[in-house]
């Protein structure tokens, strides 16, 4: 019976296959009394001579035939799918007398790992039942990352960051450490980001994403260790980053809010050097747009703006030839609109005529204007007034 099964299922998997469209040698193969006979239809040193020779040997039992015809069939056409599919045959034909030998086969061939091990539920665990400080305590995990490298932080995971931070850190572990901070509540952030700046190899102030995060309390203490850092363009426009009113202030129109919110950012841009005479004059010229929407023009906050350098047709000769119009100029285009939330000036003559005109209807004269607008201007203009 279980011969049939072979050969029946052996007949099926070749008429699914195709092979050659021999299907009448298979059906003599399957049914013939002799299998013998059939077999001498087949052409000797094909793999079909093989592999057919072998199968009548496994099934007749001669086993000890098998090896040196498949020696012979290997030779001759390598290591076929049919090669496999007899040594598989032949091992599990072959159990009865080698059991193990079948078994090694059939592990060796499927990948097969007996690796669990024999539970004893009677034994005594030989588990430890406390935890061992001195491998797990903080101080034995920096020290297993500080023996690979010292030059970073890196193996060291997030929830260290909290601890690291009010340490004291080696340069290169201090630049790591800050290179991964995102938010800027530590007590020791100042202190390592002054460190950090100190540093021969640093950045400057900008390089690290921690930078533009700090508060304006923590700005304050590192703009008054380094008071030249506030002519660092980068220093000042996080500052004033943090200047904006919140998501949560229509300050657009709510005149209390956008108020306020002047008064804020001229009040830091009073401090800046003449380096950042065009951010100066951004602020004080959009003072000078709410002063006349309020209709409350300011005389001293228009003459603090035309006292600034500017590349303007109507400025005065005087103002030209000056070392500050020489040195840094305002450039009236330049877009801030993304640090202050407010456009570029672009023209401001109409702003300035505005004002002009305002404060000459009751002059005696353009003398108070002279410095700093050029004569036939202003003249043109008294006279219009």
């Amino acid at each position: 019976m279980r011969r049939l099964v072979l050969l029946g299922a052996l007949a099926m998997s070749w008429m699914s296959t195709g092979f050659g469209g021999e299907i009448d040698f298979i059906e003599d193969f399957a049914l013939a009394k002799d299998r013998a006979t059939p077999l001498k239809q087949l052409v000797p040193g094909t793999e079909e001579y093989s592999y057919y020779h072998a199968l009548h040997f496994i099934q007749t039992e001669q086993f000890e035939k098998i090896d040196g015809l498949m020696t012979t069939w290997i030779q001759r056409h390598g290591e076929t799918q049919r090669v496999w599919e007899i040594r598989t045959r032949l091992s599990l034909a072959t159990y009865e007398k080698n059991s193990q030998k079948t078994l090694d086969f059939l592990s060796g061939r499927l990948g097969l790992n007996f690796s669990h091990q024999r539970e004893e539920l009677n034994a005594e665990p030989n588990l430890p039942t406390a935890l061992d400080s001195a491998v797990i305590s903080r101080e034995a995990y920096r020290a297993r990352a500080n023996a690979a490298t010292t030059d970073n932080i890196d193996l060291f995971e997030e929830t260290a960051l909290d601890w690291l931070a009010n340490d004291d850190l080696g340069a290169n572990q201090r630049r790591s450490l800050l290179s991964r901070l995102t938010r800027p509540a530590y007590a020791k952030l100042v202190k390592h980001v002054l460190d950090d700046l100190d540093h021969p190899n640093s950045g400057g102030f900008g390089s690290l994403t921690i930078h533009r995060l700090l508060l304006i309390p923590q700005l304050e203490e590192i703009a008054k260790a380094k008071p030249e850092i506030l002519n660092l363009q980068n220093f000042v426009t996080a500052y004033l980053t943090k200047l904006q009113p919140t998501a949560d202030e229509d300050w657009r129109h709510l005149p209390q809010r956008l108020d306020a919110y002047f008064e804020r950012i001229a009040r830091f841009a009073s401090r800046l050097a003449p380096v950042h005479n065009t951010l100066k004059a951004h602020v004080l010229y959009h003072r000078l747009v709410r002063d006349r929407q309020q209709g409350e023009m300011k005389k001293d906050r228009f003459l603090e703006y035309l006292k600034l350098p500017r590349r303007v047709g109507y400025v005065s000769q005087r103002m030209i030839e000056s070392d500050e119009f020489k040195q840094f100029p305002c450039d009236l285009n330049t877009n801030y609109s993304g640090v202050t939330l407010l456009p570029a000036i672009g023209n401001d003559e109409p702003l300035v005529r505005s004002y002009l005109a305002t404060f000459l209807v009751d002059a005696a004269s353009t003398k108070e204007f002279q410095p700093y607008i050029n004569d036939t201007y202003l003249q043109h203009l008294f006279a219009e007034v």
